[in-house]
């Protein structure tokens, strides 16, 4: 009788590496499969645009034109009309926007390696008073952005902007794949619910395509286009659409009041991540533009005496730094004005095309320096 003792232990060593690779591959494969088309469809959570910017910057590398990236908030993101801008330029100039509402400094460091890779020739990083802070205790949006930036992301993102996100958050980024798994999960029970909802129900609770709040895939035909001019939020929700009461309601409640923000000249976590960004793409020969977003001029008029110092302070630390321009909308004395306005502090279609206008002359002047 053949002895069956001596098993091959190679073989069987092997067959259990394949199987625990599998268990880790597939679950991973169909989860991706069943919660990625929500998540971008804003179907699963509010944020589906703090999914693209992986795939943006990856477009942006294969992009053999001259590239402008602009990071920053949702204040940059309602003034940057990348199509607007890049036709100001005989070259050609494509200028992509990747601002996220609510973003800081420290969300937007996570994407400097891939930034840098993706080689482009200016940054636009924005520095506001509403933006220089250090985050403390439970932070739902962060969690949110820490989640979803790195998970899109792999190994080639990790850079020393690891090292300054706050311990109690660490366990919001994915720095492996089997991170990304565990994170992607959480996302599965909803995902096969609205699955479920569409198909029994033929309900669905995503965006409709090219509305305010949808983003396209990277193979959607609009996709390039969305880069360097997202879908901006319709002028007659904001200030253009109020009639008489509600815009006396609104001046008297959020304009002609004091801005909520004092922030530090130095010391925050903001400070820290504006170092890291703005020293790693001048260290890689990518110029800096610094923007300070406008504001509505009323409502500056209710500042109280040195409470922007600090801001004033950082941008005029960081405007000393080589490859550094500064795009400064903040106090831009006889620019804005109440008919640029969406709310008081984000621009409306008149304010993007000023905006625009404004701007090529400051990019134009670094490429052809």
């Amino acid at each position: 009788m053949e002895d069956n003792s001596n098993v091959d232990g190679g073989g069987l060593f092997l067959s259990v590496i394949v199987s625990v690779a599998l268990l880790m591959i597939l679950p991973h494969t169909i989860g991706f499969h069943i919660t990625d088309p929500l998540m971008r469809d804003q179907s699963i959570f509010i944020g589906s645009r703090y999914t693209i910017t992986v795939d943006a910057l990856n477009t942006i590398a294969e992009d053999d034109t001259i590239s402008v990236i602009a990071m920053g908030s949702s204040m940059t993101f309602n003034s940057v009309d990348g199509v607007c801008i890049g036709d100001g330029f005989s070259d050609e100039v494509n200028v992509y926007n990747l601002a996220q509402s609510a973003s800081k400094p420290y969300t937007d460091m996570l994407h400097i390696p891939r930034i840098i890779s993706s080689n482009p020739e200016i940054v636009l990083i924005e520095i506001s008073p509403d933006t220089i802070r250090t985050p403390a205790g439970e932070n739902s949006y962060l969690q949110i952005r820490y989640t979803l930036d790195s998970l899109y992301q792999d190994e080639s993102d990790l850079g020393d902007w690891i090292d300054l996100v706050p311990t109690e958050y660490q366990h919001w980024i994915a720095t492996n794949e089997y991170d990304r798994v565990e994170l992607r999960q959480e996302y599965v029970p909803e995902a096969i619910e609205e699955h479920l909802n569409r198909l029994v129900l033929k309900d669905d609770n995503g965006r409709d395509d090219l509305t305010w709040g949808w983003v396209p895939s990277p193979d959607h035909p609009e996709w390039n286009e969305y880069l360097q001019t997202p879908i901006f939020p319709n002028d007659l929700y904001g200030l253009e659409g109020y009639d008489f009461d509600e815009l006396n309601e609104y001046r008297e409640t959020k304009l002609h009041v004091s801005p909520w923000a004092s922030p530090h000249s130095n010391g925050t976590l903001s400070h820290l991540a504006l170092e890291y960004e703005i020293s790693s793409l001048t260290g890689e020969g990518i110029e800096v533009i610094i923007t300070t977003p406008a504001y509505h001029p009323e409502h500056l008029e209710y500042l109280v005496d040195g409470q922007w110092d600090g801001f004033n302070e950082t941008v005029a630390t960081f405007s000393q730094y080589d490859g550094v321009t500064i795009f400064d909308q903040t106090w831009a004395e006889g620019t804005w004005t109440h008919d640029d306005f969406y709310d008081r502090n984000h621009l409306d279609d008149d304010g993007r095309q000023k905006y625009c206008q404004l701007l090529i002359p400051t990019i134009s002047e670094i490429l052809n320096g």
